[in-house]
This record gives structure tokens, C-alpha cells and sequence, in this order.
């Protein structure tokens, strides 16, 4: 597993080579019965309160210069007081190439 500051490094050289605006959005995806993704905007209670072990939760942002630095404040602050983390080599730029989705792991239920 590589270590957080590893991973950290990785992303900041993603976000300087793509560099735009920031902004940050968290996400949860679910394949319906039809097999199509669903995908609509959640929030840290939102994925500490989910029963379903087929949701999965995502972390988007924008980018620009700082984001490496709104990122490692975001995963601080927000996922490690909550025991989540970002998996992974789970990030992925977005078809216009402005954004990045980071996967979130969260324990799952009993």
C-alpha cells in the first residue's frame, strides 16, 4: 500500500499539470437495475449514514495551482476524522481533462 505522502505527491503533479479553478464536490454512484450508473451530489454525513454496500462515493474537483494544497486540507479535515480515506490509484481525470475523481473507501456494514 503506498503511504499518504506518496499519494499526495502523485496527485499534486496531476493537479500542476492540469491546472484550472478549484472546487471540490463529493459524488455517490449506484448501477441501477438496468445496469446504468447512477450518480448524484453527497456529503461526508451521507457516507458515514449509508446502509448499501453497492454505493460507492467519489471526490471530485476542479483544478488549479492550489488544489494539491485544498486537497491535503480536505483529506485532514474531513475524510481522516471520519476514517475514510482516498483509494488508491483510483484517480481519474474527467473527459475534459479539468477535473479529477478520487474514490473514497469507507468501512463497510454489517
Amino acid at each position: 500500500m503506498k503511504k499518504l505522502k506518496s499519494v499526495l505527491k502523485d496527485v499534486r503533479e496531476v493537479i500542476k499539470n492540469n491546472a484550472n479553478k478549484s472546487s471540490f464536490w463529493i459524488q455517490w454512484s449506484k448501477k441501477n437495475d438496468d445496469g446504468v450508473w447512477e450518480n448524484d451530489k453527497a456529503t461526508i454525513s451521507d457516507i458515514l449514514n449509508c446502509k448499501d454496500d453497492n454505493m460507492f462515493f467519489n471526490l471530485w474537483m476542479t483544478l488549479k495551482d492550489s488544489s494539491a494544497k485544498e486537497l491535503s486540507s480536505f483529506i485532514e479535515e474531513h475524510l481522516v476524522p471520519n476514517n475514510l480515506r482516498i483509494l488508491e490509484d483510483t484517480e481519474n481525470l474527467s473527459k475534459d481533462g479539468k477535473s479529477v475523481r478520487f474514490m473514497i473507501a469507507r468501512p463497510l456494514n454489517n
